[in-house]
């Protein structure tokens, strides 16, 4: 885990990441296992042949304006906004903060009117919506990944 200090701009962003897992751990290993995974339940489950995984964001992570997130316990009583993926919400619970989840389409808002501290999303979606002018800190965690799956239908 390495801290890389406070966000001054948008292109710092990606130097501003902490990490609570290793880098080792984003190394190819989880990610064979995941799409092997991935096309063994597509070919078996739901009979369609899996050509492609491919990224649509890349792993989220942490932002919030309080401070800066080096362990999980560091995120104890921030309020945490979050999509309403239970997968989602639960990992957010799991790390100690407190998990408010709200419609993408309010996330800006209640971040400005501080109703949450911080949000958990994709690296991609920092910069698209401008969530750079309104953070100060980052955290890089690893635990969520986003990608689409390309298939067809092996009966054809």
């Amino acid at each position: 885990m390495r801290q890389h200090g406070r966000l001054r701009a948008h292109h710092e962003l990606h130097r501003a990441a902490l990490y609570f897992l290793g880098l080792e751990w984003h190394q190819e290993g989880p990610r064979r296992m995941a799409r092997q995974e991935a096309r063994r339940k597509a070919q078996d489950e739901e009979k369609v042949q899996a050509m492609g995984i491919f990224p649509s964001g890349g792993f989220r992570g942490l932002n919030n304006n309080i401070k800066q997130i080096r362990v999980p316990s560091d995120l104890k009583g921030i309020k945490i906004h979050t999509t309403k993926s239970p997968a989602e919400f639960s990992i957010i619970d799991c790390w100690g903060t407190i998990a408010t989840p709200y419609d993408w389409a309010q996330m800006l808002e209640v971040l400005q009117n501080k109703v949450v501290n911080g949000m958990y999303m994709l690296w991609a979606w920092l910069y698209q919506v401008k969530v750079y002018e309104i953070i100060t800190h980052f955290t890089k965690t690893g635990g969520l990944w986003g990608g689409n799956v390309m298939v067809m239908d092996r009966a054809r």
